[in-house]
């Protein structure tokens, strides 16, 4: 699976750097950009990111690889939010964009040539993501740690895992449809908590995203 990843992020970096004459992400959404070798240095050039803190890793992976950049004005914004819209899309462009000519949108919210409506699509059709209803997929909203846990469980086939969470004093606020992933997601060292807790409902700021794809793509 390490390999695997490695040629897709390898083979990615070439191909966009052909197909992407302006990145669809970084024009229509300030901070995410399509998967390109360009970024090389660019984290130096962020004012507001502190190279000593937590999440220094994570944000200089993303930013070097060209999967996350600025907002704007020399900022990066780490305690910034991600959309839905956003993370799948990441996801959709680390799997190679495949086509979705012929696949069924079930979300009326997700509108057509949006940048995020093929990834949505994609993420559905492979039972990666199922909406937050059977219509609607809330595709502006801020995601969650308990989403990005299971977003990305669902992408690894759903493994089974059985995983002691006892060292988090809040595994009770972790909604039923996440806690196989949770399980997976700390077991994997993807998700590894603040402290005593999952904060498993909590907006994940673009640091956090950024570590835990990281560690996702790295692991």
């Amino acid at each position: 699976m390490k390999a695997l990843k490695k040629l897709c992020c390898t083979l990615l970096a070439s191909l966009l750097c052909l197909s992407f004459v302006t990145p669809v992400l970084a024009a229509s959404t300030p901070g995410f950009q399509a998967f390109t070798k360009t970024n090389l240095g660019a984290y130096e050039k962020f004012t507001d990111i502190d190279q000593s803190a937590w999440y220094h890793d994570g944000v200089h992976y993303m930013i070097e690889n060209g999967m996350m950049n600025g907002v704007g004005d020399g900022m990066f914004e780490p305690n910034g939010s991600v959309t839905r819209a956003m993370l799948v899309t990441i996801l959709y462009r680390q799997a190679g964009s495949p086509s979705v000519e012929g696949k069924t949108n079930p979300f009326i919210d997700v509108k057509p040539n949006k940048y995020y409506t093929d990834a949505v699509i994609w993420a559905f059709q492979n039972g990666i993501v199922n909406g937050t209803t059977p219509t609607t997929f809330e595709p502006e909203e801020p995601v969650t740690r308990e989403q990005i846990a299971t977003i990305l469980y669902r992408r690894e086939g759903a493994p089974e895992v059985k995983q002691d969470l006892s060292a988090f004093v809040d595994t009770d606020q972790v909604s039923s449809y996440a806690h196989a992933a949770m399980q997976w997601a700390v077991s994997e060292g993807v998700i590894k908590g603040d402290g005593n807790r999952l904060n498993a409902k909590g907006d994940a700021t673009r640091a956090e995203i950024a570590t835990m794809l990281m560690r996702y793509l790295t692991k």
